[in-house]
């Protein structure tokens, strides 16, 4: 009998322990998708994920020879990625790059915040 309530405690503490990491990449993947400005805009922001890599850019619909995107990558941690962004443009040329926090708010919502100041929400528009 005491073995027995031994090794339900024993698997009632692991068992938490073990759910942790498949809910934290569960979660990190929900970043991945198309994401628009408005609710059922069109795609402006493409997300990829990958483990706890994710990479980002611009979605173009068309392209001039002046116009510029930004691209950027780096880690997923649970609900935050930190990404560095630099802008790309048509013409080969970069811009100077930033640092920014995306926040996955629910599954079809994101927020942004840089250090240059800008913000936005996103809402998903596509897997």
């Amino acid at each position: 009998m005491l073995y027995r309530l031994a090794l339900a405690t024993l698997l009632i503490a692991t068992v938490p322990a073990l759910a942790q990491p498949r809910a934290a990449e569960r979660r990190s993947t929900d970043f991945a998708g198309q994401w628009a400005s408005q609710p059922g805009g069109r795609a402006g922001v493409e997300i990829r994920v990958s483990g706890h890599q994710i990479e980002a850019r611009e979605v173009f619909t068309t392209r001039t020879a002046s116009s510029c995107g930004t691209r950027g990558g780096g880690q997923v941690n649970g609900l935050t990625a930190n990404i560095r962004f630099q802008g790309i443009c048509a013409d080969g040329r970069t811009t100077s790059d930033t640092r920014c926090t995306v926040t996955l708010e629910t599954r079809d919502r994101i927020k942004t915040s840089c250090r240059n100041g800008h913000t936005a929400v996103l809402h998903r528009v596509g897997r």
